[in-house]
């Protein structure tokens, strides 16, 4: 079975990345590399009081345990609890996860513009300290 074919040449320019040295591929991983950072960075810095964003597996996993488990509900000195911050994150990344899926059915790579866009426009926002 085939690969479907973008209809934008591939991730523009890379897709299949055939050689791992090419620019495109590297230019590529450079800047997924920056964009974790920047998460990462946020996570720690912006968001500290939220739950993390860059754990989402664990976000996750213990929000269905404290759905399953009725144990959870009871808290006792050895059993904390989860937060209930854990949900937001949960059903935010769910909706992007969603959105990004439908955006890239509609407008391929191009659907990256928008998050692109956002990015850049936080990034020069001025912070008041």
């Amino acid at each position: 079975m085939r690969a479907a074919r973008s209809r934008h040449p591939g991730g523009w320019r890379a897709q299949p990345v055939v050689d791992t040295n090419a620019p495109w591929a590297l230019a590529t991983g450079l800047l997924m590399a920056a964009a974790m950072g920047v998460q990462n960075a946020a996570g720690r810095l912006a968001f500290a009081a939220l739950a993390p964003t860059t754990v989402m597996t664990g976000n996750v996993t213990q929000l269905v345990i404290d759905l399953v488990d009725p144990g959870a509900r009871r808290c006792g000195p050895g059993r904390p609890r989860a937060h209930p911050k854990f949900l937001w994150p949960v059903v935010a990344f769910a909706i992007g996860a969603i959105g990004g899926a439908f955006a890239y059915l509609v407008a391929s790579f191009w659907a990256l513009a928008l998050p692109l866009a956002l990015l850049i426009a936080m990034a020069a926002w001025p912070v008041d300290r």
